[in-house]
């Protein structure tokens, strides 16, 4: 009797908590900053928990011209819903650009430097729809949590629509 209820939470267990790597192929728009962005983005999930590796490509108007960067972000969250449909909620970090300026604290160089040098907080929502029992259609909303600028820092905005096609492993 106890080998069949072990045997039978084993199997529950398993259904629920399998893993699933979901690469995603994405193309959107940050609204803030006027730019589009492209990246793939690989979710794990599994049950209710949700992790995401992010690598992205966009850019930014900025006083030193048009810059065009990458972006790494990494997120974990929660998702609820039916296996056709299925809704989520994510905080990450991001790394994101700036310009810094002569004058700037911590900064001794002369003239400005653009880089991609900070990392902040990201929170993200969105759904998965399967389309089919592997390919999966993606979309989510994303914005970037900004503490506020600096004294002589050029700060970049993130709202960001994005849908994506992914393949269930």
């Amino acid at each position: 009797m106890l080998s069949v209820v072990v045997a039978s939470a084993q199997s529950d267990w398993e259904t629920k908590w399998k893993l699933h790597v979901t690469p995603t192929v994405y193309g959107g728009y940050n609204c803030l900053e006027n730019a589009p962005i492209v990246g793939i983005a690989v979710p794990i999930t599994a049950n209710f928990i949700r992790c995401e590796l992010d690598f992205g490509y966009t850019s930014v108007e900025t006083s030193l011209g048009n810059k065009s960067f990458f972006t790494y972000t990494q997120s974990i969250g929660a998702q609820y819903g039916s296996e056709r449909v299925k809704g989520y909620v994510m905080f990450g970090a991001t790394t994101w650009p700036r310009v810094v300026h002569e004058g700037a604290a911590g900064y001794t160089g002369k003239g400005s430097v653009f880089g991609v040098s900070q990392v902040l907080g990201k929170i993200k929502g969105g759904v998965d729809v399967n389309l089919t029992s592997k390919l999966m259609l993606n979309l989510d909303v994303a914005y970037i949590l900004w503490n506020g600028d600096g004294e002589h820092l050029e700060t970049f905005d993130q709202l960001a629509l994005r849908a994506g096609l992914g393949w269930k492993f």
